[in-house]
């Protein structure tokens, strides 16, 4: 599989922004966001309503967790 890195990469979802290496996958047609981008950016996915929500700065439910 041919694949290519790219270096401090400015990223902006739901308007918060962050810069981050990504890589390139060619063998899938939509892009996917990893756990650290979406920790990193204090976002999860809404499995439900099909959308990004974004994670409170204080309190309960903060982080992303995996069952």
């Amino acid at each position: 599989m041919n694949a290519r890195i790219f270096w401090e990469v400015h990223l902006k979802i739901n308007g918060l922004r962050n810069m981050f290496d990504c890589l390139e996958l060619t063998e899938i047609d939509m892009p996917l966001l990893g756990v650290l981008l979406m920790e990193a950016l204090g976002i999860e996915p809404d499995l439900q309503n099909q959308r990004l929500r974004l994670l409170p700065m204080t309190g309960d439910n903060t982080d992303i967790y995996a069952m």
